[in-house]
């Protein structure tokens, strides 16, 4: 893993980005915003986005809260 400085989107503030190496990452979820690198590709994860490797080495990238099945509206999965 690896610290990087990457303008914002239409801003000069620079903000450190985690860049990980995709054999690096195992079972880890990374939350975005993160860079995922290998030799064939570069993978921009978002912020609000995951990214994980599943059993066969595919790398998913998720949605946050539709990746946690929780109701649109609510905070912890509960009404009310």
């Amino acid at each position: 893993r690896d610290l990087h400085s990457f303008p914002k989107r239409r801003s000069s503030d620079l903000r450190e980005i985690e860049v990980w190496r995709r054999v690096d990452m195992g079972a880890r979820r990374l939350e975005g915003p993160v860079v995922v690198e290998e030799e064939e590709a570069t993978t921009v994860v978002p912020p609000g986005w995951r990214a994980r490797l599943d059993e066969a080495g595919n790398l998913w990238l998720e949605r946050g809260r539709d990746s946690l099945n929780v109701p649109a509206g609510t905070e912890d999965g509960q009404d009310g």
